[in-house]
């Protein structure tokens, strides 16, 4: 049984101890180090807190930045960062792309050429676990600056380079473009002699930062300094639930539960037509949060993960379109049906925070089975009004409400109802062409209160829905 925490919906800031520093990464003695290193980066200054060294700062320019990235020492990692747009076809996943805009990138490299590029600082990661690393003085008496060895430690971990980018990756590209394009480039548009430097006298910051992958992800969540703002949903994936623990709840579902992972969209807002996942990670944050406040608190939120998880996991068996799907079949059901919507997902986490509620009341708080002959009527013949099919059809007139509802016409439909309405002719509506579900307030109250009349789960008819289920 899940205690309720006093004062629930109060969550307390969780700071994760990211930051690392040197003595964390630094390996033997050189003269004692027996592997090569994989490069060696000179006029390297120590950054300190306290007595000890946080990381490195360097004088650098766009020319080296350029070189840097040629060479593979600093790469850009889609996954701790902004992610990627992946484009689908039929459910298939097509083509992976940084999400970085070209346009940022030349704006950049023209300022730079320009000298109007303010910004002048440059941000790369040395992850714990991914290098080692041992800082030499130049001399030991002053050890100011000296040349900093890395060592490539997993060679399995997806990450191409040494040093990864957290926030500045528009403005490296930019360096490259500058360097590579416009100083170096066929079209001669750059004159050294008119400008007064070149890519290797146009100085900049190199900053070099000593944290871990979820430091990464914190830095990119909590500073978010980038030109390209990135998604709300990649946002709250990266924060990492060290804020919210329905945050956190939703890492572990994903954690614990490959389906769950395999259905949940962590890089965009919303859900392609072409993609096979049916639900942001956002979205599941939200429905998380909305159901199951009365039970999280830092002390409770793995249990609550796994009782949530085992919702899931029955809920998916009685309801095969909350469940992965052959791409013919999820495109069929997000034509003719709303069992993805996300107003659909979000009071589904409503009504299962409600079950688990009245299961406590009974003292059964594990019974996730006296709720399976409910979600078996969601696949049987519902009859309202003239319409009979299942419940969740798109062309149940119960969702038409106006005001209210969930629906909003379409573009298409509006013009064709104005063209009705001024010639005096009736306007006929097809559901399943003209109708797009709007996710706001009020339709997601709406769908969950009628979803919980669907169910009939209060105290008093819940034993007879049951009854009447399991005798048909």
């Amino acid at each position: 049984m899940l205690d309720k925490p006093r004062n629930a919906v109060h969550y307390p800031h969780v700071t994760a101890v990211s930051n690392r520093t040197y003595d964390e990464y630094e390996l033997l003695p050189l003269t004692e180090t027996p592997a090569t290193a994989a490069f060696v980066l000179e006029d390297v200054e120590p950054l300190r807190t306290g007595s000890k060294i946080c990381g490195f700062v360097k004088r650098s320019n766009c020319e080296e930045i350029s070189e840097l990235h040629a060479a593979g020492v600093i790469c850009y990692d889609p996954e701790q960062q902004r992610g990627w747009r992946i484009t689908y076809r039929d459910g298939v996943e097509q083509r992976r792309q940084y999400v970085i805009k070209q346009s940022k990138v030349k704006e950049i490299a023209q300022a730079i050429a320009e000298n109007r590029e303010y910004n002048r600082v440059r941000t790369v990661n040395a992850r714990h676990g991914h290098v080692g690393l041992a800082y030499e003085p130049y001399d030991a008496d002053t050890p100011r600056l000296g040349r900093l060895h890395m060592f490539r430690l997993n060679a399995n971990d997806g990450i191409d380079g040494l040093l990864t980018i957290p926030d500045s990756a528009h403005r490296q590209e930019g360096d490259k473009w500058f360097a590579e394009r416009i100083a170096r480039g066929k079209q001669q548009s750059f004159s050294p002699e008119h400008a007064g430097f070149t890519p290797d006298t146009y100085d900049l910051i190199l900053i070099i930062t000593l944290t871990d992958k979820h430091g990464e992800g914190e830095s990119h969540y909590e500073h978010n300094e980038l030109i390209t703002k990135s998604s709300s949903t990649r946002r709250a994936f990266l924060e990492g639930g060290e804020i919210s623990p329905a945050n956190w709840i939703v890492h572990e579902l994903l954690r614990i539960n490959p389906t769950t992972r395999e259905l949940v969209e962590v890089y965009e807002n919303s859900i392609s037509a072409n993609s096979p996942r049916i639900i942001t990670f956002s979205t599941l944050a939200k429905g998380v949060e909305e159901g199951w406040t009365a039970w999280t608190s830092q002390s409770t939120k793995s249990k609550v993960a796994r009782e949530i998880d085992a919702a899931l996991r029955m809920a998916r068996e009685e309801v095969p379109e909350w469940d992965i799907l052959p791409f013919a079949r999820r495109r069929l059901e997000r034509q003719n049906a709303l069992y993805s919507q996300a107003i659909v997902q979000r009071a589904m986490l409503r009504i299962f925070g409600d079950w688990y509620a009245i299961n406590e009341q009974d003292g059964t708080p594990h019974n996730w089975e006296r709720w399976r002959p409910l979600l078996r009527r969601l696949k049987q013949p519902h009859t309202y009004a003239s319409f009979t099919g299942e419940f969740l059809s798109r062309e149940n007139p119960l969702f038409f409400a106006e005001p209210g509802g969930i629906y909003q016409l379409n573009k298409a439909a509006r013009q064709r109802k104005q063209t009705a309405e001024k010639h005096g002719t009736s306007f006929e509506l097809d559901p399943l062409h003209d109708l797009t579900v709007q996710n706001t307030r009020g339709s997601l109250d709406y769908m969950y209160e009628q979803l919980r009349d669907f169910f009939a789960y209060q105290p008093i008819q819940l034993g007879l829905a049951i009854s009447e289920s399991e005798a048909t």
